[in-house]
Formats: structure tokens, sequence, C-alpha cells
């Protein structure tokens, strides 16, 4: 599978460490005058259409077509249906800003700007209720690590991988890693990788998630 995609990984590897180059005549420059802000430096595109994308707020827009939309109440459901999409994105900032990452549409568009793509996910667990207030856990992922198997029918299975760290593995399944984490030799800076993969129901097959640490 990941060969299948090696050709497309290349090509985000390529633009990824175009992205990250820097101007060394601008950044030789002494700061002020002489240093422009906006300069030949290969990031200066992406990040200027970032900040543009993400200036605003996005707002949830329903729209009300035909004469059965018309109607008083029609429109008090689609203003309950707005605003609850909305509260959902503050919910999903508010996770992210918990784990020091940025906001759930910059994310978002980081990725359709340097990878092409966007992948992530959004489950409900009884779990987090533990942590915080909603049960919605969501994640944005490194496209460059996610890899799809799609079918006539759409997503048949999907593989990604996740660079983190023991720590990471141990607060998200202790059960599994209790002897590791009782070990006076474990470091949850180690790094580790996170395997997760997702398969959708064909047929007889039913759809399974499973997760591998290592």
């Amino acid at each position: 599978l990941k060969q299948f995609w090696r050709p497309l990984s290349l090509r985000q590897d390529y633009w990824l460490n175009m992205y990250l180059l820097l101007d060394v005549i601008q950044q030789s420059k002494p700061l002020g005058v002489a240093r422009r802000f906006v300069s030949n430096e290969p990031r200066t595109g992406p990040d200027a259409a970032l900040s543009i994308l993400t200036r605003n707020p996005i707002v949830w827009r329903i729209p009300l077509l035909g004469a059965d939309d018309e109607n008083q109440e029609e429109r008090r459901n689609v203003g309950r249906i707005e605003r609850t999409l909305e509260g959902l994105v503050y919910d999903l900032d508010e996770l992210f800003s918990m784990r020091l990452q940025t906001t759930l549409w910059k994310q978002i568009v980081f990725q359709a700007l340097i990878r092409g793509m966007v992948w992530g996910k959004f489950q409900v667990s009884l779990e987090a209720l533990k942590y915080r207030r909603s049960p919605l856990i969501a994640e944005i992922y490194d496209s460059r690590l996610v890899y799809p198997h799609v079918d006539q029918w759409g997503l048949n299975h999907v593989l990604i991988e996740k660079h983190t760290d023991l720590g990471d593995l141990t607060a998200s399944y202790p059960e599994v890693f209790t002897d590791l984490a009782q070990s006076p030799q474990f470091d949850p800076h180690t790094p580790a990788m996170k395997v997760e993969y997702w398969s959708n129901d064909r047929g007889e097959r039913r759809g399974i998630h499973a997760v591998l640490g290592t």
C-alpha cells in the first residue's frame, strides 16, 4: 500500500522541503528597512494563503431553497444546526489548544496547502469525559503518513502512521503499557510510532479498528 502511494509521497516531500527553505539573502540583511517583509522566500506564498484563508472565522450557512424552507419553524431548525456545527468547531479548537496545537481550520488549510489533501478523524468516546467536558475526540493527521485504499464503493480501509513518544502511548493505552510505565528504565520521551488501521464493511466482512504501538 505504501509503495502504491510512493510517487505522491515523494512529491509531498519535495514540496515540504521547498517550503522549509530559507531565503539566505533576506535573512542576512539587518532588521528594518533593508529586509523586505515579502520576499522570494519559498514559504511566503503558502503562509500568506494560510493567513488569508483563516483570517476570518468560518461561518456555517445552510441554504434555504424552495417554499418548504420558507416557514419560520424550518428556519429555526436550520439555525440550530448551524449553531451546533459552530459549537463543535469551538470544542475542537479547545481540544487542540490543550495539545498546544493550532486551531481546526488552520490545521486543515495547512494540510491542504502543503500536502494537497486533508485526513482526520472525529469520534465520540466516554473516556474523554475524564479529562474534559466533551466526549468528542478529534485529530488532523499529516497526510504524508496516511495510506488509503479505495474501491468502487469508496474508502475500503486506511493505514495511518503517527510519530509520537512512549508517554503519549502510555497515557492513551494505560492498560497495555502498565508494566512498561512502572519499569525504572521507562522514559516517556522515547520516540515511538503509532499505527492505526480503519476498515469499512464489505459484504460479510465487518469493519474493524486496530492500533499498533512500537
